[in-house]
């Protein structure tokens, strides 16, 4: 099975395109019609990404681009997290999702649990700055990668706007986060850039609202080693007095590893090849594989949230927040 079918299903469903003898023909099309996305993507990603700089309007045909060029990578991002954390379900029943697009988290905590013996029920909570954009496109993946392939019951709640740049976001919600019995956050580092002590200080609010018992997952990707790094250190040091921390990067050179991709995908979409990319030239080579970081906060048994606590003020940043337009 490719990492890219499920991904290639929510695309063909978010169109409207049926899986009859002559669907591939307009599928192979609309894929076609993706490349200049794709290319921006790539594009925006290589300039902006070091400096933690990135910020793009993910709605339409970008916010498609994005499902088939990434997500695919980031699905299997999530699950080496969840393994590394040892989550099972009898420990996991209601999840909180931060800055989570189009949500591939989502559709690989569902095949890690799913991969034992008694999956149970599963809530899911959304938190974003960007619902709309993202909806038709994380509506269709979590169908095909979420309640299609959950046996047990599966609530899927109504998305909250949550924007990590705000000082006083997290509170507004402090009520769902408190019953969470898994938070994540996932591939947010690359956008901090001004906003990062506002939304290390939020993760931090986040991390001392949960349960006892709760686990909290950050993976982020390290375009920088330094800068993630650095930042990683410093969640680190935050987010000790809450729980056994747990830190680890992935494994080698690019340690999150995708398959080519096959079909339609390959032949329509992501057509480049590994060679030296000519300046002008599109940006569609296929991604094999990436960098992450990890980090896994376990809360202990006897922890009590702290929903009516303040956290210090100096912990954030004096300098205004900027929106932060997440993923």
């Amino acid at each position: 099975v490719s990492s890219y079918d499920l991904p290639l299903e929510a695309f063909r469903l978010s169109r409207g395109l049926s899986r009859d003898s002559g669907s591939d023909a307009a599928l192979a099309e609309a894929l076609e019609a993706l490349k200049p996305q794709v290319h921006k993507l790539r594009q925006h990603f290589w300039d902006h990404s070091y400096t933690g700089s990135v910020d793009l309007d993910y709605s339409g045909p970008l916010a498609d681009a994005y499902l088939l060029a990434y997500v695919p990578g980031y699905i299997q991002q999530s699950l080496m997290a969840y393994q590394e954390a040892g989550l099972d379900s009898a420990s996991v029943t209601t999840v909180g999702f931060f800055c989570c697009g189009p949500c591939p988290e989502a559709v690989g905590l569902v095949k890690h649990l799913g991969q034992q013996q008694h999956p149970g029920n599963l809530r899911f909570h959304f938190f974003d700055v960007n619902h709309e954009g993202w909806r038709i496109t994380r509506e269709a993946l979590l169908e095909v990668g979420c309640t299609r392939r959950w046996s047990g019951q599966l609530e899927l709640e109504t998305p909250l706007s949550l924007d990590l740049s705000e000082p006083q976001a997290v509170a507004e919600h402090a009520s769902v986060i408190s019953a969470l019995d898994l938070a994540v956050f996932q591939n947010f580092d690359n956008e901090m850039g001004e906003a990062q002590n506002v939304m290390r200080s939020n993760i931090e609010r986040v991390a001392a609202l949960l349960p006892a018992s709760s686990t909290l997952v950050l993976s982020d990707l390290h375009y920088a080693a330094d800068r993630s790094e650095a930042n990683h250190q410093v969640l680190k040091e935050r987010l000790a007095p809450f729980g056994e921390v747990h830190a680890w990067k992935s494994p080698g050179s690019k340690g999150v590893r995708v398959l080519w991709p096959k079909g339609l995908v390959r032949s329509h979409l992501l057509v480049g090849e590994t060679a030296e990319i000519p300046l002008g030239k599109p940006r569609l080579v296929p991604r094999t594989g990436h960098d992450a970081s990890f980090l896994v906060v376990k809360r202990p048994e006897d922890a009590q949230g702290v929903r009516d606590q303040v956290i210090s003020p100096q912990l954030l940043s004096s300098a205004p927040a900027l929106p932060v337009r997440l993923r």
